[in-house]
């Protein structure tokens, strides 16, 4: 169902949406890229804090493990070598409580450093592990491999960098967490045989863990974070108006442009289903839509060419045999002409003598109006001059005698046949053919065979006055009960000294070679008591104007 092209532009007006998904989509890109500059940030600088506070917690741990390294190594042997073996002094031989003792110091100089560490099973409960320190423990077991773990961490005084190590024992540790009886009695007997023993050599009893609070850190970082943010959207929002302004202007104007001429295009060929498939699309969807209607329309097109290339051959060849029967009416008009006024100069020419003959006889016969016999010679010279006299008299009317064939005809419909004739011929010559008729209907009383060769012979004239390209303009009408047709170029034009002669005989011009044609071109148009006259000037064209007189013709509506 076809649909008005009034109702295709409301329709596609309403969807200009490349624009707008553009600078949507662009915006969105441009959101997501300053909070990706923004976390970008975040990121490194939260990295830089840990690194910072890695580093921090490294030397404290790098003390720790110095002092618990010093207990083991030099001064609890140096304490059984004095005590004995059974002797246990915690202040001196407790590597626990000795690093514990130095970071309580430690922490009196940087409060803000926290140092743990715990157990499971511990000989003292205020170090037993609590419930995420437990978690870590069961880490470090179930990931032998790992000999740290390090992040920040959420907990009630803000987030913490926090560093835990395993607690893993050494043959030296069992023993005084071994077995019970094998331990200095001392430890037995301040902390009792439950607590604190039945270890084994790598087994992973406790942690140790440092913590130091970053949470101010990270607030700066977010503020810094924050900042870079405001300053690359607002950069990005003024980048965001000049794109959206030079692709309004580069990109959406030129889109609309040629839309509209692809609308204008297919505005006559636009179906409901086409309406359809655009209410929903952008502009790059009609375009997509419409270019796929022009391929559609084209290969419609390709395939009507091709059928006519393929009867081109048959058309030209009937157009082709048209002419030359056309021509060979022609020839047979003019060689009949011809031979007709051929033999009637003949005969005018034999006709002088003869008279000639005649009178001399008479003058004779005067002479010798007493001699019998000259008489009787006399007489028998005047009855055989009168003879040829008759003879010839007969014969100039048989010649003069033409066969006519005068019928009522549309001179409209004659014009468009003859024109289609020398259709071939024009377009190889690429000459245009334009043919306005002043009335639409007009029936004369006319041999429609004569008069079709004489319109087909003057555009042949027409055409060869051009070399290549051109038009010719063909007018009919009706004035004062003539028929008017007029046949106008503007080709190269007749020279004036031969314009004077283009009505006799074998004159061959630049523009119109007569030959025998046009003197029998004329001779048609006489014999339908009409009238042909050619207007030339040389450079600007030729006009031939043909009138016949109507008589009984019939006029119709204009």
């Amino acid at each position: 169902m076809k649909v008005s092209a009034n109702s295709y532009r409301r329709h596609v007006n309403r969807h200009r949406g490349v624009q707008t998904k553009f600078l949507f989509g662009l915006a969105a890109i441009l959101l997501c890229f300053s909070a990706f500059s923004a976390s970008l940030i975040y990121i490194y600088e939260k990295n830089n804090l840990e690194e910072s506070a890695y580093r921090q917690t490294e030397l404290v741990m790098a003390a720790i493990d110095s002092t618990r390294g010093y207990v083991r190594n030099v001064l609890r042997p140096t304490m059984y070598s004095v005590l004995g073996d059974d002797a246990f002094v915690l202040e001196a031989m407790s590597s626990s409580y000795i690093s514990r003792q130095v970071m309580d110091m430690f922490k009196e100089k940087l409060p803000e450093f926290e140092y743990r560490r715990v157990a499971l099973n511990a000989r003292n409960p205020d170090f037993e592990a609590t419930e995420s320190e437990v978690k870590m423990i069961d880490f470090f077991k179930n990931n032998p491999q790992e000999q740290e773990w390090r992040g920040v961490v959420a907990r009630e005084k803000g987030r913490y960098f926090m560093r835990f190590q395993p607690v893993r024992l050494t043959p030296s540790c069992l023993h005084c967490h071994g077995i019970p009886d094998n331990a200095p009695k001392g430890i037995t007997k301040k902390y009792g045989a439950e607590r604190g023993f039945q270890r084994t050599i790598d087994m992973v009893s406790g942690v140790v863990s440092i913590g130091i609070p970053v949470e101010v850190g990270l607030m700066k970082i977010k503020e810094v974070a924050l900042a870079v943010f405001g300053t690359v959207f607002l950069s990005v929002f003024f980048l965001y108006g000049i794109i959206g302004f030079f692709f309004n202007r580069l990109i959406i104007n030129n889109i609309r442009d040629l839309l509209e001429l692809f609308r204008d295009i297919s505005k006559e060929d636009v179906d409901e289903n086409l309406t359809r498939r655009i209410e929903t699309s952008d502009e790059i969807g009609e375009l997509k839509v419409t270019a796929q209607r022009m391929a559609e329309s084209l290969q419609l097109s390709r395939k009507k060419l091709k059928d006519y290339a393929e009867n081109l051959e048959k058309k030209v060849a009937d157009r082709t045999r048209e002419l030359l029967e056309l021509n060979r009416e022609m020839e047979d008009i003019v060689s009949e002409r011809t031979r007709a006024e051929m033999a009637l100069r003949i005969a005018h020419e034999v006709r002088n003598p003869i008279t000639i003959i005649g009178g001399l006889a008479r003058r004779l016969q005067k002479k010798a109006a007493g001699d019998k016999k000259e008489q009787e010679k006399i007489v028998s010279v005047l009855e055989q001059a009168r003879k040829l006299e008759l003879l010839l008299s007969r014969f100039e009317e048989l010649v003069s005698t033409k066969t006519e064939h005068f019928l009522k005809e549309d001179v409209a419909k004659l014009v468009s046949e003859a024109t289609e004739l020398v259709k071939t011929e024009a377009e190889e010559r690429n000459v245009e053919i334009l043919f306005t008729p002043e009335i639409k209907e007009l029936s004369i009383l006319l041999d429609a065979r004569l008069i079709k060769v004489v319109i087909v012979h003057l555009l042949r004239n027409a055409i060869n006055a051009y070399e290549s390209g051109g038009a010719i303009q063909i007018m009919t009408g009706a004035h004062r009960n003539w028929f008017e047709l007029i046949i106008q170029d503007s080709g190269q034009g007749i020279p004036p000294e031969k314009l004077r002669h283009i009505f006799e005989p074998f004159v061959s011009n630049g523009e119109i070679k007569t030959g025998l044609g046009l003197p029998y071109i004329k001779q048609i148009i006489n014999e339908h008591n009409g009238t042909i006259d050619i207007e030339s000037q040389q450079g600007e064209g030729t006009r031939v104007a043909v009138r016949i007189p109507i008589l009984l013709g019939e006029l119709g509506k204009k």
